[in-house]
C-alpha cells in the first residue's frame, strides 16, 4: 500500500532533515538541538557505548562527533513512519570521514532512529548506530 503524498512529503522531510544531521556530526558539531534533552533518551553509539539520560547521551553525542571530521555520510533510508508526534527511521549512513585526525576512509553504519515532535521540530529520542565491517 503506498503512502498518501502529505505523509510521504512529511517524511521525506523527515529524512532530508535527518541528513541535515548528519552533515553536522560527522565533520564534529554534535548538533544536541536536535535531540530531546530529558531522562528517557538512550544512544546505542557506533563507537560501542550506550547511554541513558541527556547528560550521559549528551556526553556520548559530543566524544563520538569529536572524533569525526571531514565527513561525507549519506542517509540511505530502508524505511520508517510516522505516527502522530513519533517516528522513526531505518537505514544506512556511507560514505568517508575521518577518525581521530587520521586519512579519510570508507564507513557504513544501519541506523535505527527514533523521534518525537518537540516545539513542532523532530528530535530524537534514541539512535542505535553499529559499523558494519567489510
Amino acid at each position: 500500500m503506498e503512502k498518501p503524498a502529505v505523509a510521504a512529503a512529511e517524511f521525506d522531510q523527515l529524512v532530508r532533515e535527518h541528513q541535515a544531521h548528519n552533515d553536522k556530526f560527522f565533520n564534529g558539531d554534535p548538533d544536541l538541538d536536535a535531540w530531546v534533552h530529558d531522562d528517557g533518551v538512550t544512544l546505542h553509539g557506533g563507537f560501542g557505548f550506550t547511554s541513558k539520560g541527556w547528560e550521559d547521551v549528551r556526553k556520548g553525542l559530543v566524544t563520538a562527533s569529536g572524533k569525526l571530521s571531514e565527513g561525507q555520510m549519506t542517509f540511505i533510508p530502508l524505511g520508517g513512519q510516522i505516527a502522530g508526534d513519533l517516528a522513526y527511521l531505518v537505514g544506512f549512513e556511507e560514505g568517508t570521514v575521518r577518525v581521530d585526525g587520521g586519512e579519510r576512509r570508507p564507513m557504513k553504519l544501519k541506523v535505527t532512529m527514533v523521534l518525537r515532535r518537540q516545539d513542532g521540530k523532530w528530535r530524537g529520542v534514541h539512535r542505535h548506530g553499529e559499523m558494519l565491517r567489510s
